[in-house]
């Protein structure tokens, strides 16, 4: 009393009044929900997240999908299989709102997994095997990469000091192509100083001819502005025997030899003397500094300039080949089924592709499709192919389908119609950036199928995506250039700052959002030593004159010991599956505050050692593949816009080789579909090109190959935007510079690698794809598409700006000419757009159903990736410490080795309910391509035979039979479901009527028909009849009944427990879970305090009142709760113990009626 009495203050006389409320409730532990494992079609891999709604749910991981959903399946996902976990998640969350908690499967794979148990997918495998199909990249250039005019001389013609040339030149260009996409062009002209009709005179008699300073002083300037890559300078001749043949530069007069064309010259073509460049060196001739070219000729001697191309799309074979068939470029002769020849479209830009099924050309086993590039067009190349890869895949694909799919063993993976149509004048297509108008829209132009592999590294192969689920990544952010000395300027060396990566593996986040910096600021004054700058997540199809900014962090800065750092603002925590541990394991240190994004922030700066001043300036984009040139017939390629001395007609060793994803034809590719026919030899070199006498001997063909990438912003006035502050340079997602509606193949952009190449490649030395560094390209056929830069901005008048690549190491840039970064910011350019990329899901997409239950039949987690995945999930929630939940199931997957594994741990964990599907009661389309009648048409005694021999006895766990039929509330669509998915609907249903210990079961809970299951059920996939419901309760498989006037009704209520006992009833064994939980969590309120009859009595002065609920609401009959000195005994307090029994009758559901009607005779008493 005394105690009571000290918390007033007597100081003078009055009346004090004080509240003591002894009727609160203890308190509970808080809501606890189920937990749901399996596909979905977004959201976090992997990771198990807590939702309070549907609304929340669909946000995050999307609708559920009914299946039958087609189309461009590789582009816009897969949607060809119902996902059923969603639809338990839906079931229960409309029913009774959260929470709970999902975890999306994706592909992971076993340290120790063989090649079967190998995550991912494989189109095919590149062999010598006609029938294995593989990946093929359709190659494409402009019309005039191969000489189509037939000389009539077969003279080599030397040029130097106005020498003779062959008047067939005359009016020929050169062209040499610099890496801004710029290029310069030399033209050939008849001189006054010819003195025949077969002179052509470039000079004066005695000076450096015309043509070699021409030449050099269009080197030079490229050279000064930063731009040349030496090696591009050439053009390929053919000699009298049909090998090609360059224009060179060299010191020496040809002997006999080179001028009839029998040998080619080898040496330095152009040599940077360092103030100047040289047409050769002049240490070899010293009299002549200026050197002498040489033009070596033959029967169709031409000037060609060398042409850029690019990669159109991508073709996955599981099987077989795909060939192009067509004419030969200017000839009237067609080539049937040709692999690695240049092929000529029609006039309207159409190709046909010719698809054996099996390598053969077998009656029936080759279709032909006619396909361009033009979206508009009824033969537009993703409406003429199949998209699906699922189709490829006999198992779950019937005939008919694979037949009207041209035999079903191919797709068409990537393809990049929106950046190969435009021209340079308003686009940013790759053809356009180097040859001006260049388009493959409804005109001539070439093509060429290519294996798309390694040629250095066979085992490379685009087709081969065979790893576990990765998380995608921007490039690095890149920092201003501080230096005063511009011209040493090379954006790749730029400060690396930061860079964003998912918070969880799949392509779901780069198909979804991009990252925008803003309002950068730099440091003003003296009391600012940090710059600050906005962090903008948008989605990916947004555009900047209507953006949709999906989070924002404003204000952010580099400085660590600032509360707006980065790292602090958007956080930096990430978790990963550890095997060995079998758990989830976490890193990092600050809170993720982005429900997309975490961020990576160099050592240095993390660390506090770079210039404060330093703020994003630019950013490297996704990784591609490494451009690279070609010459026709050669064997290997070469440094891009380099066409020397690669093949052993050449010379050896004068041109640099690189590694790249496209290879040649040979045996090892192509097999005998290799060669100008179907059944001719195989190709010799990367591209071909056949002789046909009767039409025009000796073509030629020089070229280089580019991998299109996510294109730059290059003016402030593409897609009209209002302002230069609603200009967001770096990445351009729109159509085109006018059209800014998302442009769909960015998502073909933005995807990762073959197995050997995938992961997060940027923590590599890549080389800019686009550029003369080489230091990597003996080593990788990977490169970074670019490396944007504010400092690269152009004022072209103070309102129009462009950006030009190097521009400021040539002092054109606006930083540049003004002497500092800050004139960029001030003049407005102070915001940029990354893309994310290298994502994957892991999942085979060939599969419609990725963990279909056969894909795991006998097989170990070494061998079967999902079932790796799906042990994994369960182990990821296995600790009731890290994941606390009621319920757990994965509805769909009836593998016994998952579900076992699923009990198990539900057993261990002792405080959920696991709901299982069985197998042998339904086949779901997406799994088989048998018919209906067949997929249905499963016994009783299958679905018992099954589960008895499985031998359960496990009250933690309970299974039901048959699938039903829903209506998805969405679509209106009718889908089959296995019957977890009404079974947690009906626990829902029960939970919210009642509580956890009534029977979720019978017509007033488990009434399916009248929406008991959280969801519209209109049938059953099986009737069971009296016998069938007994035959099935008896083996604890709870039926699902149909009545005709009562509907669908869940007709039982077993756990998979065989031993008789309360608990073999799924009402007793949640009451358990729930009292189990709520008087644990009363225990561990109490844990750390004294183990003396004080906090004996706390306990049960809480227990009692919570027991004595639960009887008022018919859970229990009858309790008795002991802890005193015989429970907990001095020895065990000496132990620090508390012990405590608790006695429980539970109350238990009425599951027979029994009645006897008795009829009597007329007269009886009923008292008797």
């Amino acid at each position: 009393m005394a105690d009571d009495v000290r918390k007033f203050k007597f100081i003078s006389p009055g009346v004090f009044v004080n509240e003591i409320d002894q009727s609160e409730l203890p308190a509970t532990s808080g809501d606890i929900g189920p937990m749901v494992v399996g596909l979905a079609q977004a959201g976090p891999v992997m990771r198990p997240v807590t939702v309070n709604s549907f609304n929340d749910f669909v946000t995050i991981f999307g609708n559920p999908l009914p299946g039958g959903i087609g189309g461009d399946v590789w582009r816009n996902g897969n949607k060809t299989a119902p996902t059923y976990a969603p639809y338990a998640a839906q079931a229960y969350l409309d029913t009774v709102g959260g929470p709970l908690t999902f975890i999306r499967v994706g592909g992971l794979q076993s340290s120790d997994a063989t090649t079967a148990g190998y995550a991912g997918w494989q189109g095919g495998s590149l062999s010598a095997t006609d029938s294995e199909g593989g990946a093929f990249g359709l190659v494409v250039f402009p019309s005039s990469s191969v000489d189509e005019t037939a000389g009539t001389s077969a003279t080599a013609v030397l040029i130097a000091n106005g020498q003779p040339v062959n008047p067939a030149d005359t009016g020929k260009k050169l062209k040499i192509t610099n890496f801004d996409d710029t290029f310069h062009e030399i033209t050939l002209t008849q001189g006054a100083g010819a003195t025949s009709a077969t002179q052509v005179d470039l000079g004066s008699v005695g000076s450096v001819n015309d043509f070699a300073t021409q030449l050099r002083a269009s080197l030079e300037a490229a050279r000064v502005a930063g731009t040349l890559d030496v090696s591009s300078v050439s053009a390929v001749k053919n000699d009298a025997a049909g090998n090609p043949r360059l224009i060179e530069i060299t010191s020496s007069a040809p002997t006999d030899q080179q001028a009839s064309g029998n040998k080619a010259i080898g040496g330095t073509l152009i040599t940077d003397a360092g103030n100047e460049l040289r047409v050769n060196p002049a240490a070899n001739n010293p009299a002549n500094p200026d050197g002498t070219l040489f033009l070596f000729g033959g029967v169709d001697t031409q000037f060609v300039s060398p042409v850029t191309g690019a990669l159109a799309g991508v073709i996955y074979c599981t099987s077989g080949r795909v060939l192009l068939s067509g004419t030969l470029p200017a000839r009237t002769s067609v080539i049937t089924a040709s692999a690695c020849e240049l092929i000529e479209s029609d006039a309207n830009g159409n190709l046909t592709l010719t698809i054996s099924e099996d390598g053969s050309d077998a009656a029936g086993k080759l279709h032909t499709v006619k396909f361009n590039f033009d979206p508009s067009s009824k033969n537009f190349i993703r409406q003429v192919l199949n998209t699906d890869p699922t189709v490829t895949n006999s198992t779950i694909t019937d005939s008919a389908t694979r037949t009207s799919n041209q035999g079903g063993n191919y797709w068409l993976g990537e393809t990049y119609e929106n950046v190969l149509s435009q021209d340079s004048t308003t686009s940013m297509g790759v053809l356009g950036r180097f040859d001006d108008g260049a388009t493959i829209l409804n005109t001539r132009y070439l093509a060429a199928l290519l294996p798309l592999e390694n040629h250095a590294s066979t085992t490379q192969q685009l087709n081969d995506r065979r790893y576990a689920a990765q998380k995608s990544t921007t490039g690095w952010f890149i920092s201003q250039d501080t230096s005063v000395d511009a011209t040493a300027y090379v954006s790749t060396n730029m400060k690396k700052l930061f860079r964003f990566e998912a918070l969880d593996a799949g392509e779901n986040i780069q198909r979804k959002v991009k990252i925008s910096i803003s309002s950068i600021k730099y440091p003003r004054g003296d009391f600012e030593e940090y710059g600050s700058f906005s962090v903008l997540v948008r989605r990916l199809s947004d555009s900047d004159s209507r953006m949709d900014i999906l989070e924002r962090f404003d204000q952010v800065n580099l400085n660590p010991a600032s509360s707006n750092y980065i790292g602090r603002i958007i956080g930096d925590k990430y978790v990963e599956y550890s095997q060995s541990q079998e758990r989830l394991i976490e890193y990092g240190q600050y809170e993720n505050n982005s429900a997309y994004i975490r961020v990576v922030v160099s050592d240095a700066v993390e660390a506090g050692g770079e210039d404060a001043s330093l703020i994003p300036f630019g950013v490297f984009g996704p990784v591609t593949y490494r451009p690279f040139s070609v010459v026709s017939g050669s064997g290997a390629p070469t440094q891009f816009g380099s066409y020397l001395n690669v093949s052993t007609s050449f010379g050896a060793g004068t041109a640099p080789a690189v590694q790249t994803l496209l290879a040649g034809g040979g045996t090892n590719k192509f097999g005998n579909l290799g060669g100008s026919t179907l059944s001719g030899a195989p190709c010799a070199g990367m591209i071909n090109l056949t002789s046909v006498p009767a039409d025009a001997p000796n073509m030629s063909f020089s070229g280089s190959v580019l991998f299109p990438s996510v294109p730059l912003r290059k003016q402030n006035t593409w897609g009209s935007p209002k302002n230069l502050k609603s200009t967001f340079w770096g990445a351009w997602t729109g159509k085109s510079t006018t059209n800014v509606n998302f442009n769909d193949a960015v998502v073909d952009m933005l995807r990762n690698q073959p197995r050997g190449l995938q992961g997060n490649q940027t923590s590599k030395t890549l080389s800019v794809a686009v550029s003369g560094n080489l230091v990597d390209a003996l080593t990788t056929p990977l490169a970074t598409s670019w490396v944007f830069s504010l400092d690269d901005v152009v004022s072209v008048d103070g309102v129009s700006y462009n950006y030009v690549s190097g521009s400021r190491s040539r002092n054109e840039s606006l930083s540049a000419l003004s002497g500092s970064y800050t004139a960029s910011i001030d003049a407005g350019l102070d915001r940029f757009t990354a893309v994310m990329f290298g994502g994957s899901d892991g999942l085979n997409l060939t599969e419609k159903n990725p963990l279909r239950n056969a894909l795991m039949d006998d097989k170990t987690e070494a061998t079967s990736y999902p079932l790796f995945s799906l042990k994994a999930a369960v182990n990821m929630i296995s600790d009731p410490d890290d994941y606390q939940y009621n319920v757990v199931s994965i509805p769909g997957v009836t593998q016994p080795l998952v579900t076992d594994y699923l009990i198990e741990a539900a057993e261990d964990r002792a405080d959920t309910l696991a709901l299982i599907d069985i197998p042998n009661v339904y086949m779901p389309a997406s799994d088989s391509n048998a018919t209906e009648q067949t997929r249905r048409n499963y016994t009783v005694d299958q679905m018992t035979s099954n589960l008895r021999g499985r031998n359960i006895n496990n009250s933690y766990a309970a299974t039901y039979s048959p699938w039903v039929m829903i209506r998805d509330t969405r679509t209106n669509r009718l889908v089959w479901v296995p019957p977890t998915v009404p079974a947690l609907g009906a626990l829902a249903f029960t939970d919210k009527t009642a509580a956890p210990w009534f029977a979720p079961a019978g017509f007033n809970r488990g009434g399916l028909s009248d929406g008991d299951g959280g969801i519209p059920v209109l049938d059953v996939s099986k009737k069971f009849n009296s016998d069938d419901r007994d035959d099935l309760y008896e083996t604890n498989i709870n039926p699902i009944a149909k009545f005709p006037a009562e509907g669908i009704v869940i007709f039982g209520q077993k756990t998979l427990q065989q031993t008789a006992s309360a608990l073999d009833r799924i009402n007793v064994r949640r009451l358990m879970i729930f009292l189990k939980r709520e008087i644990s969590f009363i225990a561990s309120r109490l844990l750390f305090e004294q183990n003396v009859p004080s906090t004996w009595n706390n306990f049960t002065s809480q227990a009692e009142p919570l027991l004595q609920d639960v009887q008022a609401q018919f859970g229990i009959e009858d309790f008795k709760l002991v802890l005193d000195e015989t429970t907990t005994t001095p020895d065990l307090v000496d132990r620090n113990i508390i012990y405590a029994k608790l006695f429980i009758k539970p109350a238990r559901s009425v599951e027979y009626f029994a009645i006897d009607f008795i009829v009597t005779r007329s007269g009886a008493s009923f008292e008797d």
